[in-house]
């Protein structure tokens, strides 16, 4: 608790004291804080606010002071004035009644506390009469700062830490300023400024570049939005610390003080010290104060007013949290996956571990570098989204001279109908008979006239061999997500998985066929003649199809068929057949037929993580509201590490959508020169310079643009029957009124921030959770492949919906 000096006499008293001489001879200069000052006053001790040379009470040997003293004994309301100073941001201290006060006439005194000490007494003089100026009627005999004041028998604290003195600088000069001619009032504006630290910490505030100059402000577009505005602007008279609130804000929008004199004059209400706000306010450069002192209603919609007349897509930043160094982010890293790692320990000595644990890491912190420290425990398999991804993670860890295994990629047979067969049985999940496809292949007899491929027998063979080597090695595996996924059981003794990556669209896979599929297949059976059996089958499955209800998400029928394994045998050989028996093991599936009569039918089914293995999942966009549904918060734990510091602010423009439409009308943003462009996949030729390989649906884990510069171009938005069904599986109840498509009011509150903004989603919320937040991990996702972090990369996103890596909104780029 904060020290300072006072006088203070050691004499108790319990009535209004007689000896004055002998009193004043006592008082000397004494330490003490809020609580025992005011403990001193309850025992009826006298005091001095300042403190003296050699305690010689004068205002000649004034040293300095942190307290000030306001006497009433006019039968004033003590509320009424503690409500008062409160408009001017002073609280009380301390509050007591004199030794003459009744309940019939009300007799007390004020005490206020600053956190630091004022030396010079004329800067006190001028704060005193600045504090009995704010409160009126004050005894004005009470001024000089050789002043002493009686105790009580009583004290109450009502605030226990000091006034910030430079927040309350600013209303106080107000005040003086008020009462002084213009020769004096720029001598007083000399004088705070040599004595007042505040003007240097806020005029060199950081935070000022946050709010630039705003022109063109929609003034009737505020006032439209805050009903205290708009009252103000209509002649209505503001308290001062309302006043205070929109003139800080004002201070930052271009015409905005000239404003606000003009709706004072047309008010006729306000005093010498309300306008005085108009001018101080300019030197001190206060930042704008928040919507929740000058409006309650906006609380949670609008962060000041400043932000009032925002423009279509303005983004309101509610919550940012600090960005952290990348090194810090490492560390946090490594210190996660230790912890996991070492769960048998760590649990033996009573720390609990969580089987699941999904880690949201930022991009470019050296995540790599962490997962190839564990390799030598040799108790895990790492996966990867793609068998590129992990090429490429191999490639970091071979200098590392750890020993690992790789399992192989698909084989290619020389003989295509090995691999189309054998690609099905992969893409229907069949992974056993996959494998036993290629022990087919491997033990076949390459002396036999039948196979004379013997390449593809020999392939086969180190296929396997390389598989069989990778499940039963005793070090660390590096595999691919779907593998780890399908056969878990397959790596013997890794009882802990680590995907890299995000692998929440791996385990909700979304797929599409099409009634003509099946018919199409249907025919091919019947004009060659094929099984009875399979065309039956076939028909069936049209059948139901095609007894779907349009736009109406229903669990996928258990289909009664003759033979499920004819059916999975035979349409091997059909495109699309393998689309065919991944539906029918689906677990839900929706009939969507659009505005342009095309007939689509979509399925999903969940992939369960494997039970018996520790599982961790390290990825820059894992989602805790995806996650959250999909495994139940009791059941796995999420970590978020932070945000990285950008060496370079990236910058978002949200004006505008940039949608697929929008491109195809050439309707583009001004690019960065020589930017590289990451957009959608079939729109890369309205741009120059986009990247040959990255686009929205493929971004994830690429290097090769690391300390570009680059252009974020577009909102991947996903269709509506894609959101229908994540939200059918994930649990989300909604109603068909629930998917009407509107401009609507969005909060996105996740990953350290909330921002609040206008777009086009949902009416339902957490379906317009999903909406924007699969568009935001295909956003954050590109916008990483600079690597801002840790290069001096220029990077910059077109998209209306703000991404947590962003440092900074604009509407739009001007050229």
């Amino acid at each position: 608790m904060m020290k300072f000096k006072i006088g203070l006499s050691h004499i108790e008293y319990n009535s209004k004291p007689t000896d004055v001489k002998r009193l004043n001879k006592t008082i000397k200069a004494t330490e003490v804080d809020i609580t025992s000052l005011a403990e001193a006053l309850a025992k009826g001790q006298t005091i001095t606010p300042c403190y003296f040379t050699n305690d010689k009470r004068d205002n000649n040997h004034f040293l300095g002071t942190s307290v000030f003293a306001l006497d009433f004994d006019d039968n004033q309301n003590p509320e009424d004035k503690l409500g008062i100073l409160k408009q001017y941001g002073i609280h009380t201290n301390i509050y007591y009644p004199t030794f003459s006060d009744t309940p019939q006439h009300r007799k007390f005194r004020l005490v206020i506390v600053f956190d630091e000490v004022i030396s010079n007494k004329k800067i006190r003089d001028k704060i005193q009469l600045a504090l009995m100026e704010i409160v009126k009627d004050s005894d004005k005999a009470c001024k000089d700062a050789a002043r002493i004041f009686y105790g009580s028998n009583t004290s109450e604290i009502i605030e226990p830490k000091p006034n910030v003195l430079q927040d309350c600088y600013i209303h106080l000069q107000n005040i003086i300023n008020s009462q002084s001619s213009s020769t004096t009032k720029t001598k007083i504006d000399k004088m705070f400024e040599k004595n007042a630290p505040s003007y240097s910490i806020l005029r060199d505030c950081g935070k000022i570049k946050d709010f630039p100059i705003k022109r063109n402000y929609d003034f009737n577009k505020a006032c439209e939005t805050s009903k205290v505005l708009n009252y103000f602007a209509k002649g209505g008279h503001l308290s001062y610390a309302l006043l205070f609130n929109l003139i800080s804000n004002m201070r930052y929008i271009e015409g905005g003080l000239k404003w606000v004199e003009e709706k004072m004059d047309l008010s006729n209400t306000y005093e010498k010290c309300d306008y005085e706000i108009l001018r101080t306010i300019k030197k001190y450069n206060y930042l704008p104060s928040n919507i929740d002192s000058f409006d309650e209603s906006l609380i949670g919609l609008y962060s000041n007013i400043y932000s009032l007349d925002r423009a279509s897509n303005k983004i309101d930043v509610i919550k940012r949290s600090k960005k952290k160094n990348s090194d810090e982010l490492y560390s946090n890293f490594s210190l996660e996956l230790e912890r996991i790692s070492n769960k048998g320990f760590l649990e033996n000595i009573g720390v609990k571990i969580p089987r699941i644990n999904v880690i949201n890491v930022g991009v470019g912190i050296g995540k790599s570098h962490k997962l190839k420290k564990l390799l030598r425990q040799g108790k895990t398999v790492f996966a990867f989204p793609t068998h590129e991804l992990k090429k490429e993670f191999e490639q970091d860890i071979i200098a590392s001279r750890f020993p690992y295994e790789v399992t192989p990629e698909t084989p290619v047979f020389i003989d295509d109908q090995i691999n189309k067969q054998y690609r099905y049985y992969q893409s229907i999940g069949d992974t056993s008979k996959a494998n036993g496809l290629i022990k087919e292949v491997a033990s076949r007899d390459i002396n036999e006239e039948l196979y004379t491929d013997v390449d593809d027998v020999i392939t086969a063979r180190e296929y396997l061999n390389n598989l069989e080597a990778a499940y039963n090695s005793p070090h660390s595996i590096l595999t691919t997500h779907t593998r780890a996924l399908l056969t878990p059981s397959s790596f013997k003794d890794k009882d802990h998985f680590v995907f890299d990556e995000d692998i929440f669209e791996t385990l909700l896979p979304i797929e599409q066929i099409k009634s003509s599929d099946v018919r199409r297949a249907i025919e091919l059976f019947s004009k060659n003649k094929m099984i009875s059996s399979v065309t039956t089958d076939l028909k069936t499955i049209y059948d139901y199809l095609n007894s779907l209800t349009n736009k109406v998400i229903e669990p996928t029928k258990n289909i009664a068929l003759i033979s499920l394994k004819s059916l999975i045998k035979d349409l091997c050989s059909v495109k699309g057949g393998e689309k065919i028996i991944r539906f029918i093991e689906s677990d839900f599936i929706l009939r969507y037929k659009s505005n342009d009569d095309v007939d689509n039918l979509y399925f999903i089914k969940k992939t369960s993580l494997p039970t018996d293995k520790q599982i961790t999942i390290a990825s820059a966009t894992a989602d805790e509201f995806f996650y959250d549904k999909l495994l139940g918060k009791e059941n796995y734990k999420y970590t978020f590490l932070g945000k990285a510091k950008n060496k370079k602010p990236i910058i978002q423009y949200t004006s505008k959508r940039y949608s697929k439409n929008a491109l195809t009308k050439d309707d583009l943003p001004i690019i960065n020169k020589e930017s590289t462009v990451i957009t959608y996949k079939d729109y890369k030729e309205k741009f120059p310079h986009s990247d040959e390989v990255i686009h929205f649906g493929n971004s994830e884990g690429y290097n090769h643009l690391k300390g570009k510069n680059i252009s974020i171009v577009g909102t991947p938005i996903k269709p509506i029957q894609i959101v229908m069904l994540y939200a059918k599986i994930l649990g989300i109840d909604f109603e068909d009124e629930d998917l009407e498509f509107n401009r609507r009011p969005f909060v996105y509150k996740g990953q350290g921030v909330i921002f609040k903004y206008n777009i086009h989603t949902y009416k339902n919320d957490e379906l317009a959770n999903i909406d924007v937040r699969l568009a935001m991990k295909e956003l954050e996702q590109s916008t990483g492949r600079s690597r801002a972090n840790r290069t001096d990369s220029e990077t910059e996103v077109f998209s209306p919906i703000p991404i947590p890596l962003a440092d900074i909104f604009e509407l739009k780029k001007i050229g």
